[in-house]
């Protein structure tokens, strides 16, 4: 997992006490809702809280740890999913890759890669929820890569293959990473470590 922002651990009871309290519902009404909730779709994944009462104090938490953290980049290899957040003008982006991936009787060891990715992106103008494609370099578990609107995605997916990629031209004289932060220049050739993934900013 990469670039994630501090985590305060609190426990599965007291983290969905305090969504039922931010949603205004009920602990037992809270959970199935948390598990239901698009595009987090398991228990791995994340859902994003935001308490209308300040509009400020906005979370992620893990529905299977219980774990809370602020809101921020960042990116999940093992869930394959990722949230950029980037200013006001630019918005928000969320995508799951290898979304509902097939498995055969839901086992881990049996799921294959179906090139499909669910994207979500919020800016001041827009709020579009999209099914699209995207492609896979030696099927599943390997490099996952994605293109849309502004931005493309590498996300090795991997747990121990390393895969090059080409920094893609942006606007700007070099390309930033919005999951690390750090800019590269334009076609220079980057190297995916294992578990770690790549957003780049194109406009």
């Amino acid at each position: 997992m990469t670039s994630r922002s501090t985590i305060t651990p609190v426990g599965v009871p007291s983290a969905l006490a305090l969504t039922a309290t931010l949603l205004s519902v009920s602990t037992a009404s809270a959970e199935p809702g948390i598990r239901g909730n698009e595009p987090y779709t398991t228990d791995r994944l994340l859902m994003s809280l935001c308490n209308g009462r300040t509009g400020t104090q906005e979370r992620l938490i893990n529905v299977q740890t219980g774990e809370l953290r602020a809101l921020n980049s960042w990116a999940d290899e093992q869930a394959a999913a990722l949230m950029v957040k980037r200013d006001s003008g630019s918005g928000r982006f969320t995508a799951v890759l290898n979304y509902r991936h097939p498995s055969q009787g839901g086992v881990p060891s049996t799921a294959t890669v179906d090139s499909i990715a669910r994207v979500h992106h919020t800016t001041p103008r827009i709020d579009r929820i999209c099914t699209v494609t995207m492609t896979s370099s030696n099927g599943f578990r390997s490099l996952y890569t994605l293109a849309y609107g502004g931005y493309l995605i590498h996300m090795n997916a991997s747990h121990d293959a390393s895969y090059p990629v080409t920094v893609p031209t942006s606007t700007a004289s070099r390309t930033k990473n919005l999951i690390t932060g750090t800019s590269y220049p334009p076609n220079s050739t980057f190297v995916m470590a294992p578990q770690t993934t790549a957003v780049w900013a194109l406009t």
